[in-house]
């Protein structure tokens, strides 16, 4: 323990550096803290979220990879590159990590919520509901949770026709606004409800309030001008 202590004293400076903004100073100070210590684990998810942060997830994936091959089977780490890979896309790599860590620890919400995008990227609808409706049990008042558990059923209801999903698509976004009023991704979502429900009026103003909140975020627009023009189930 009294080895660790200047290690976990650096790594704090390295985050210091990091919140103050000044990223390459904390990324060469946490990989001497890794050099330092190939088995502290906090190094590694540490220095791997400042990448994915600064937009470099390939480098992030090679630290949390160098650290789980220091460390095979580390939990932290294995869900911080699962969490990661779902992020970036890389769904095929990301489920079974994920799998295994929901496995492993079945009450932490973020696991199941990223296993849910993971699934929902893959174009596995179903099993992103199930994975999303876990991480609510558990997180009910998460608002972007509830907005991604409102995308899917979206999604399950362009595929199906399932009025319940519409339904229940509506609560969640509008749960998730009511948690979080500036949600673009939910207050767009509700006005995609609203038009495939041939509710135009109600529509507009969601989407109205979406530009009101950012008035750059064209997606907005674009999709009230597609779901109004595309006919209804």
């Amino acid at each position: 323990l009294k080895t660790l202590l200047p290690l976990q004293t650096r790594m704090l400076v390295a985050v210091r550096e990091y919140q103050q903004g000044d990223f390459p100073a904390a990324a060469a100070i946490m990989r001497e803290v890794i050099n330092a210590s190939p088995g502290f684990v906090q190094a590694y998810d540490h220095l791997g979220y400042m990448y994915h942060q600064q937009k470099q997830n390939r480098q992030a994936v090679a630290v949390l990879e160098q650290g789980l091959e220091k460390n095979p089977g580390n939990i932290l780490l294995q869900t911080r590159l699962g969490i990661i890979l779902a992020l970036n896309g890389d769904w095929q790599r990301a489920i079974p990590i994920l799998e295994r860590c929901v496995a492993l620890e079945d009450f932490d919400p973020d696991k199941f919520h990223y296993l849910g995008i993971a699934y929902y990227r893959g174009g596995e609808i179903d099993k992103a509901l199930g994975s999303y409706a876990r991480a609510l049990e558990i997180d009910p008042k998460n608002a972007l949770l509830l907005s991604h558990a409102g995308g899917a059923r979206l999604a399950r209801f362009a595929r199906d026709g399932g009025q319940a999903d519409l339904k229940l698509a509506e609560e969640h976004f509008l749960e998730a606004l009511k948690i979080d009023p500036a949600l673009l991704s939910a207050g767009n979502g509700l006005g995609i409800v609203y038009s495939r429900g041939n509710r135009l009026d109600e529509a507009l103003a969601a989407w109205r309030r979406t530009l009101v909140v950012k008035p750059d975020f064209a997606p907005a627009l674009l999709l009230s001008l597609i779901h109004i023009s595309e006919p209804t189930r």
